[in-house]
């Protein structure tokens, strides 16, 4: 075929022709979306390229996406069948809790190779990193645990009882610990109570009762944000624990991340809802075809929302889907 195409033209015109087609060729495979195949997406972090992180409950793997689509696709161990709870990226590494395995699984981004695998509390439900220090809360084991990296490989841990251990389902695993300052703020949703601890020696310093059900919290400037499953949101003193506003909500809502001057919520009824966090003032809400899982502020104003059944589908601040990865 290729002779009968070629018959008569010179060599140096073939091999140029050819050369054009390659070049033609590589752009539309360049421009073709590229199928990730995410299946039910579980969590989802921001690299530090402006990439995805993601990790598929059930999976031996997750997945790096990198800016223009392409993937890697990074091998785990593990015993048992995957429950990742929560991922994040920091300084060029990102990091994923599986709480039924009990590990907290550290990938370089470059590579996408595993770089460690850190034994963590039972139902570990959150992780959080800044510098030196990785801390993970633990819903089932009612610990917070300090990881402080000491060198090449090297950490040391402290581990802090802040709540009883308690038996529950993988699905029930839900809390957040985040890292401000010298301070960590925990929730811990089965006593309805947020602890606030010393990042340094792990001791609790201070306790924030009667908050329903608290899964999900940010720090702000002036105040501390805590996200009731029951439906709520809720703004606290972040020294006293006193409330200074509510905001009540629909459904179960048990994912919170904040984005310049908005705060962005999920539930399991399906919605993703945004509110503005000056007012705390409900600006929209939007259904998306699953369940999110879990949600990531990204570049240019974007979010990313890790869909059960779905996927990533990424939003812009106005709550319009722009893109369905999966």
């Amino acid at each position: 075929f290729l002779a009968s195409r070629t018959r008569g033209v010179p060599r140096r015109a073939l091999w140029g022709g050819l050369a054009a087609a390659a070049v033609i060729a590589l752009a539309l495979v360049t421009l073709l979306p590229r199928t990730v195949n995410l299946g039910s997406a579980s969590v989802v972090a921001i690299t530090g390229d402006g990439g995805l992180f993601v990790g598929t409950s059930g999976a031996s793997h997750a997945v790096l996406i990198r800016p223009d689509r392409s993937h890697v696709t990074v091998k785990l161990s593990a015993n048992l069948q995957s429950t990742f709870t929560d991922a994040t990226s920091s300084a060029g590494s990102s990091y994923l809790l599986d709480a039924a395995n009990q590990r907290l699984f550290i990938v370089d981004e470059r590579s996408g190779k595993l770089i460690d695998a850190w034994p963590v509390p039972a139902g570990a439900a959150s992780v959080a990193v800044q510098g030196n220090t990785v801390v993970v809360k633990g819903a089932i084991s009612g610990t917070v645990v300090v990881f402080t990296k000491t060198g090449a490989g090297e950490k040391t841990m402290l581990e802090t009882r802040v709540a009883p251990r308690t038996d529950m389902a993988m699905l029930e695993v839900m809390d957040q610990a985040v890292i401000a300052g010298d301070l960590i703020f925990a929730t811990h949703h089965v006593t309805g109570e947020v602890s606030v601890l010393d990042q340094t020696t792990g001791r609790e310093l201070r306790r924030f009762p009667n908050l329903g059900k608290p899964v999900a919290l940010a720090r702000l400037k002036t105040a501390l944000l805590v996200l009731d499953y029951a439906g709520r949101l809720l703004e606290l003193n972040p020294a006293s624990g006193a409330k200074q506003r509510s905001l009540a909500l629909s459904g179960n809502p048990d994912r919170l991340s904040i984005m310049g001057d908005l705060a962005f919520l999920s539930d399991r009824a399906g919605f993703v809802t945004a509110v503005r966090v000056d007012t705390l003032e409900v600006l929209g809400r939007v259904r998306v075809n699953g369940v999110p899982m879990d949600i990531s502020p990204m570049p240019g104003d974007h979010l990313a929302v890790a869909i059960s059944k779905g996927g990533v589908v990424v939003l812009d601040r106005n709550l319009k889907i722009l893109e369905t990865i999966n």
